[in-house]
């Protein structure tokens, strides 16, 4: 929700994930906002949730791309295994503002002094990505 209390905005959005049919295309972006998605792909889904929702429009809207990790959907965080001093801190597939504290803090103790320490992310490392391993999660839909 944002905006005024007494308006009743809300921020609402749809990851399309591995769907081919779904996965857009820079040129997809400057045709224009994603109000046409919101109508096809969106709504919908609220309005089952939310009944009040089946009367609501859109007011703006903004569509764009994050970093997607389609092994396992979730970050790839350390060190590159060949090349020296690259670090990884991406891929978090629509995580990263929930995450973004924690592997902050992770990536400069890695940097300053060559490990984690506070927490051990190493579970998130390249390697898997590599030997194709992926770590998933139970809970995340």
């Amino acid at each position: 929700r944002e905006g005024k209390a007494d308006v009743g905005h809300f921020v609402c959005g749809r990851a399309c994930g591995p769907d081919p049919d779904l996965e857009g295309t820079a040129e997809d972006l400057q045709q224009g906002s994603g109000d046409d998605f919101f109508e096809e792909f969106c709504w919908e889904h609220l309005a089952n949730r939310v009944p009040a929702f089946e009367n609501i429009k859109v007011v703006n809207s903004w569509q764009g791309f994050y970093d997607y990790n389609k092994l396992d959907q979730n970050a790839i965080i350390g060190r590159h295994p060949e090349i020296k001093d690259f670090i990884f801190a991406a891929g978090f597939s629509g995580h990263g503002i929930q995450h973004t504290p924690a592997v902050g803090r992770a990536v400069a103790e890695l940097v300053v002094e060559g490990k984690f320490k506070s927490i051990d992310l190493s579970r998130f490392g390249f390697e898997r990505v590599l030997n194709d391993e992926p770590f998933l999660e139970a809970v995340c839909y």
